[in-house]
């Protein structure tokens, strides 16, 4: 009990700073690129390659783009059959209802 009331203080700390980190890195996103990203990823409904998503929106720099869409919640990378990336069913239940 003392040991864990010892240890939250830098927990708290070590949390925040992460937390302040990937705020700063979500301030930094392109939101328009992204957003046009996002945006063709909901329009497919399913995963989508790389060099898909590249042909589909050509304006992207996909070095920048494609790392700035990892950060973003609901935005899944994939890795196994289709190397690329697609929009979890939150998110794509979340913007349904937003754009209807």
């Amino acid at each position: 009990m003392i040991t864990s009331l010892l240890y939250a203080a830098p927990r708290l700390v070590s949390w925040s700073l992460k937390m302040f980190r990937k705020a700063c890195r979500l301030a930094m996103i392109d939101r328009a690129e992204c957003g046009a990203v996002v945006d063709f990823l909901h329009a497919r409904k399913d995963a989508a390659s790389f060099q898909e998503i590249f042909t589909a929106v050509p304006t992207i720099n996909p070095v920048k783009i494609f790392l700035q869409m990892a950060e973003i919640e609901g935005v899944m990378v994939l890795h196994e059959r289709v190397q690329g990336l697609t929009l979890s069913s939150r998110l794509r239940s979340e913007l349904d209802a937003i754009m209807h």
